[in-house]
């Protein structure tokens, strides 16, 4: 089959399919999108929770609110089963923009939000084995709303565990699981942008290690170093140095490194690019917040479907009262002002601050696919306050929130905030201070609190935050607790934060504030403590640190050896001596010169095989056994051994003028064996592998891989297993090892990666496997071999998908094999879910490939059938039938 009537017919289903999905794009609206996994169906289906609205509506424990994202939060629930509660995290989306899905669709997941694209990656870690959370249930109620429920994971948070744990042996330990743990996760590769150190979690019950929000997570073939590199900064910035010493940073480092595959980099050129680029995240504000030690969490509690927020604090000051207390501020009224503020006190007779705003429906809060989300102004000041909290800076704490489109088209916001307890203005306090210097105490006060405030400021320049200088002042004030004297920030109207750091900015601030130090009456001197104070702080931020890691390492950790790279051509191996004489390069095990000799490479493309041999098309593949050379312990070994001697002529050039690339077939599938064993693919272990380029762009190769002693192809196995169990285990021996197939065919397509010979003779298990099912499961039993045509295809995946399906359906036609086994193979191929169109387009173009397949060999087969009635033998009649 060529590929351009492949690409003809995909492109007609394509154009079939949305039609289809335009005429039923309403329907799909109302109906919405739901996935559950099995283990919990029967569970919520017993709740009533069946449908997307259902889960959006799942009432939250302690919602809290994710800082800077009004569009998403995030809720905790607890939940009961078989008797025993358990907790579980309910992220909900109130609005999927264009951007989210034709980002998530260019990272190949499709047209979907980012709880459907974390729920992807989350069930392709758990295909792979590898640590995540465990997730119940995900969809889109069909209004721009999605939901991802996972449970919550065990354990404790990477800086909570290091803060905890002192001693020595046991954080070695956890530097060498979590090195260990994010080089597994990278060569699988799997890339996750947001490696910081509050999203690892440490399970010390089992040594298992959870790595939270996958949200921007990606699958790739394999992942570079600047990805890596990009991770393990992120890792390394968000850690500060006082839960980490620069011998744990580099013993991570080491476990990182040694169990990862050549990197193409060198040690030293590796530490310093991570430092780097630690230092280059540490601009960021975001970054910076993640540095800081563990804090709570800033919890809200949603009432009235989220149009009122309330904080635990207010919750338990008011109990039941809160909705009736605050419900009155959610609505219009015609004859109040549009801005109010009043001072209201609670029920435990606290003073508070609330500010109202009533403000016309503008028309970027009108249309609902506005570019930025409708905030108000009470949202966004909330917001600041809340940041100033994450950077540890005293300001007014935020105890409610609210707003509510009236019918009128009017937004109706309101803010509660708790001030702080009587103080005084900076100013007011230093000039009152000016007048009373006589006495040492006094003077040890005042000074204190201008370092105080160059401190502050120094922070509030860190939070990304910049002073105004209204008329009100600079809004710093300073308050008296138990004798003791605390610079705080006692309003945020002049506070003004922005994304990024403005050094202009702050040096406009640090001029204008001495301005205001000046006009309170104080001297050269009391500025000088100021500016102390202010470069004081700067040097307690959490930054420093980064660049120890140049240095040599401490006394008991060792430099690992730098991963070679082999450099070719090797030394003396010029362009003309490949263009007229030619030369070979070659990889083997430390064992293979005892079996072969040390001279294999030059007598083993003229070896004559026997034992299953078999040439076509410029290739020969044969079984061969050998002997040790080595008299004392003779073995045995049997290996299969594939010899390529002719390639197209384009190949052979290239490979003369740039031989460091893999042109030739075996040194391609020898690459490719090593990858998919990296990826957790059980495949043929490699012996040796040779290449010979030149003369004159001849190009040559060779593979020897270890046979597979003890295993039969499935095409011998399932038959075999038919007659050797009853009918109740056949079938599920082959649910199982259906379940397995689409498990390893899932692995390579996830990745873009297509075998082009999926059939069942190239599934390899061990013969005693076939008597039943394996007592320790499935997985690593079954082997894929003939990896050769193995190959990347970013853009034209679709074809090479069914191509590889169309194969294996075509050969599934044996004995033992039912359309129940391959229903088995393509739910679980497909994975669970409803039905969604994508699935219906691929499964009609896999059947036309498949009935095409048919087509083909059923007319070679009768071809073939012909040959006694024809003079020639039967391998030039198949010769001339190939040709």
């Amino acid at each position: 089959m060529t590929l351009i009537p492949s690409a003809l017919v995909l492109l007609t289903a394509i154009c079939l399919v949305v039609r289809r999905s335009m005429v039923r794009a309403r329907l799909r609206r109302q109906e919405g999108f739901l996935e559950i996994s099995p283990r919990y169906r029967s569970f919520f289906r017993q709740m009533g929770v069946t449908k997307a609205a259902d889960f959006l509506a799942l009432p939250g424990e302690t919602p809290h609110i994710v800082s800077g994202h009004p569009d998403r939060n995030v809720a905790r629930i607890t939940l009961t089963m078989n008797g025993e509660s358990w907790s579980a995290f309910l992220k909900r989306e109130q609005r999927i923009t264009w951007r989210t899905r034709v980002g998530n669709a260019v990272a190949g997941f499709g047209l979907v939000s980012r709880s459907l694209r974390e729920v992807r990656i989350l069930q392709a870690l758990e295909r792979e084995g590898l640590p995540g959370p465990e997730w119940l249930a995900a969809g889109e109620d069909g209004q721009g709303r999605a939901f991802l429920l996972v449970r919550e994971v065990p354990g404790v948070e990477l800086r909570t565990v290091l803060v905890a744990q002192k001693q020595p042996k046991q954080r070695r330990r956890i530097a060498r699981r979590l090195g260990a743990a994010l080089a597994r996760l990278h060569t699988a590769g799997f890339h996750h942008p947001d490696l910081y150190a509050h999203h690892l979690f440490l399970d010390c019950g089992n040594d298992a290690i959870h790595l939270l929000d996958w949200q921007r997570a990606g699958l790739r073939q394999a992942l570079s170093w600047r990805a890596r590199c990009r991770g393990l900064a992120a890792l390394h910035a968000t850690v500060d140095d006082a839960l980490a010493s620069p011998a744990e940073r580099l013993l991570f480092l080491r476990t990182y490194w040694r169990s990862s595959p050549p990197l193409g980099v060198s040690w030293q050129t590796a530490v310093q690019a991570i430092e780097a680029q630690a230092r280059r995240l540490l601009r960021r504000r975001h970054v910076r917040e993640k540095r800081q030690p563990p804090a709570p969490p800033q919890a809200w509690i949603c009432l009235a479907g989220e149009t009122l927020c309330v904080t635990p604090l207010l919750q338990q000051r008011c109990g039941e009262q809160a909705p009736d207390l605050l419900g009155p501020y959610c609505t219009a009224d015609t004859a109040a002002p549009s801005w109010r503020r009043c001072w209201p006190a609670l029920p435990d007779a606290t003073r508070t601050l609330l500010v109202q705003r009533t403000q016309p429906r503008s028309s970027r809060l009108r249309w609902p696919r506005s570019r930025r989300s409708p905030m108000s102004p009470e949202q966004r000041q909330a917001a600041l306050l809340l940041r100033l909290q994450r950077h540890g800076i005293t300001a007014p704490q935020v105890l409610a929130l609210g707003q509510r489109c009236q019918n009128d088209g009017r937004v109706t916001s309101f803010l509660l905030t708790e001030p702080l307890a009587p103080t005084c203005s900076l100013e007011a306090w230093l000039a009152y201070r000016a007048r009373r210097r006589t006495q040492p105490a006094a003077l040890k006060r005042r000074w204190g609190v201008l370092r105080q405030a160059g401190a502050l400021l120094r922070r509030l320049h860190e939070a990304g935050c910049y002073l105004g200088f209204g008329p009100a002042g600079c809004g710093l004030a300073v308050h008296q607790a138990q004798g003791r004297f605390d610079v705080i920030l006692a309003s945020v109207d002049n506070v003004t934060p922005r994304r990024r750091r403005q050094p202009r900015r702050e040096v406009r601030d640090l001029q204008r504030m001495q301005q205001v130090l000046r006009s309170a009456g104080c001297s050269r001197s009391d500025l000088g403590r100021f500016r102390a104070g202010y470069r004081g702080s700067e040097g307690e931020r959490r930054t420093v640190g980064v660049g120890r890691l140049v240095q040599s390492p401490p006394v008991g950790v060792s430099r690992p050896v730098t991963q070679p790279i082999k450099q070719f051509p090797p030394e003396g191996e010029s362009f003309w001596r490949r263009l007229l004489w030619g030369v070979r390069r070659w990889r083997q095990r430390p064992d293979w010169p005892r079996f072969a000799g040390a001279d294999w490479t030059e007598r083993i493309m003229d070896v004559a095989l026997t034992d299953r041999f078999h040439a076509k098309q410029g290739r020969s593949t044969g079984r061969w056994v050998l002997r040790s050379l080595a008299e004392d312990r003779p073995q045995r070994l049997a290996v299969y051994l594939k010899r390529h001697y002719e390639a197209p002529w384009w190949r052979g050039w290239l490979a003369t003028l740039w031989p460091q690339r893999n042109w030739s077939p075996a040194w391609r599938e020898w690459r490719q064996l090593e990858w998919a064993r990296r990826r957790g693919v059980p495949v043929p272990h490699t012996v040796a592998v040779a290449e010979y380029v030149g003369p004159w762009g001849r190009l040559r190769s060779c593979l020897a891989v270890e046979e597979l002693a003890g295993m039969v192809s499935l095409q011998e196995a399932i038959p075999l297993a038919a007659l050797r169990q009853d009918a109740q285990s056949f079938r599920r021996w082959k649910r199982g090892l259906a379940a397995e197939m689409a498990r390893l065919t899932r692995m390579l397509h996830d990745r873009r990666c297509f075998h082009k010979d999926l059939y069942l003779c190239h599934f390899f298990l061990a013969d005693h496997d076939t008597r039943g099912v394996p007592a320790e499961g499935w997985r690593g039993r079954l082997y894929l071999i003939d990896l050769h045509r193995l190959k990347y295809h970013p853009l034209t995946w679709p074809i090479w998908k069914t191509k590889d399906l169309a194969e294996l359906l075509y050969s599934s036609g044996i004995i033992g094999v039912e359309v129940r086994d391959r229903l088995a193979f393509w739910r679980a191929y497909r994975g669970v879910g409803p039905h969604r169109p994508r699935c219906s387009w691929m499964r009609w173009f896999i059947l036309y490939r498949w009935r095409r397949y048919r087509r083909h060999n059923a007319r070679r087969q009768n071809a073939l059938d012909l040959w006694p009635y024809i003079g020639d033998s039967r391998p030039q009649y198949e010769s001339r039938l190939l040709s």
